[in-house]
This record gives C-alpha cells, sequence and structure tokens, in this order.
C-alpha cells in the first residue's frame, strides 16, 4: 500500500507519537494486543478497536510473505 499527502503523515505522526486520532487506534491496539482490553476500549469504541485490529492483522500477514 503507498500512502500519499495527508493520510501518509496522519499514519507517520501516530506511529511516531501515537497521538491524534490513528494515535489513539493505535494505542489501542497495542492494548487490545496485550490483553488489557479495559484500558483499550478507554480510548477507542469497542467496535472500531476490533475493526482496526483485524486490519491489522490483514496487514501483517500481506508482508509475512514479503519478508521471507
Amino acid at each position: 500500500m503507498i500512502l500519499t499527502g495527508d493520510v501518509e503523515n496522519s499514519r507517520l505522526y501516530a506511529l511516531v507519537s501515537h497521538k491524534g486520532p490513528e494515535g489513539a487506534v493505535l494505542h489501542a491496539t497495542l492494548a487490545y494486543e496485550r490483553g488489557e482490553f479495559d484500558a483499550a476500549s478507554k480510548r477507542v469504541s469497542t467496535d472500531r478497536l476490533a475493526d482496526a485490529y483485524k486490519q491489522a492483522l490483514r496487514w501483517s500477514d500481506e508482508l509475512t510473505p514479503a519478508a521471507a
């Protein structure tokens, strides 16, 4: 996936600072991954969090063959 403009900048900002809307989702997704479900749901709705986590898993699956 190639990102451009504002989308790329907002995702980079989220990765670096964990701030902004994307940063909140990232922070919550990482908490969800650690099993900290209460902490995760305080930042992002449960539905949005589950969707973001599933997207992250799909993205990871897509990258796995490329890393081999």
